[in-house]
């Protein structure tokens, strides 16, 4: 990934080999032929975007980690693309294993509290059921407010980011998103993907069903009222769709 533009991608893997599944490139580590307690993806090369200093505005605050504005503190999505096995998933004797854990580094490469994935997160809302299907997003008990597997931008970004520079170096950066295998459960890994707040929200809840207090943006709504004040306008209508992030590591 060194050499390719953008170097979205990692640096290492201790363990699982590269496949195609379902006419897609992913990393398939297997009980028996992998080894297991090893990082399937760890040491992000290009790492520096949810930390940078981006723009130094109003009154000399310098903006990073995606805050749009001052006061804000924009949360990041992790979303690894996996998949199971539907067999392994359905039996209610595997649902408590340990498919694989994340692992989130700050600015100074200080890990973050691990969140492990199992085999029940795998399951629908209800936990029952599973398709086999590769999903990004996964289902914990006890129907947490904050979604488990999501950082504060302030967590990422520590005090000792040089705020009176115009960027943030690369190279000192650490933040890394790393996913590491158990050897309990064979795993498909496909990418892993990070949304700020405004991709999230605008793709996993276009209709605004979820609380204010989860989703204070409503962008659903106001896509609504933009559609239909235009389309009361004689001629041609004008719309924006303002870019959001979202950034995808290979593995």
């Amino acid at each position: 990934m060194i050499t390719q533009k953008p170097g979205y991608g990692y640096k290492i893997s201790e363990t699982g080999q590269d496949e195609n599944d379902s006419n897609i490139r992913v990393k398939r580590c297997v009980i028996g032929r992998d080894l297991p307690n090893k990082y399937i993806a760890k040491q992000l090369y290009e790492n520096n975007e949810q930390t940078n200093v981006i723009t130094r505005r109003d009154y000399s605050n310098a903006y990073y980690s995606d805050r749009k504005r001052i006061g804000d503190n924009f949360r990041w999505y992790v979303k690894p693309r996996m998949r199971i096995d539907s067999a392994i998933a359905n039996n209610p004797l595997n649902q408590d294993k340990k498919v694989v854990r994340v692992e989130i580094f700050n600015y100074d490469s200080i890990m973050l509290p691990p969140i492990d994935i199992k085999v029940e997160n795998f399951l629908d809302i209800n936990f029952q059921y599973y398709n086999g299907n590769y999903i990004e997003m996964y289902n914990f008990k006890g129907c947490p407010q904050i979604y488990p597997l999501s950082v504060l931008g302030d967590e990422l970004a520590t005090d000792n980011i040089d705020t009176s520079a115009y960027y943030t170096p690369r190279n000192l950066s650490r933040v890394d998103y790393r996913i590491y295998w158990y050897g309990e459960v064979d795993v498909w890994l496909d990418y892993v993907k990070l949304d700020d707040e405004w991709a999230h929200f605008l793709f996993t809840d276009p209709n605004d069903q979820l609380p204010r207090t989860v989703n204070k943006y409503r962008f659903g709504e106001k896509i609504r009222t933009e559609v239909q004040a235009i389309s009361n306008l004689p001629g041609f209508g004008y719309f924006i769709m303002m870019n959001f992030i979202i950034t995808i590591f290979p593995v």
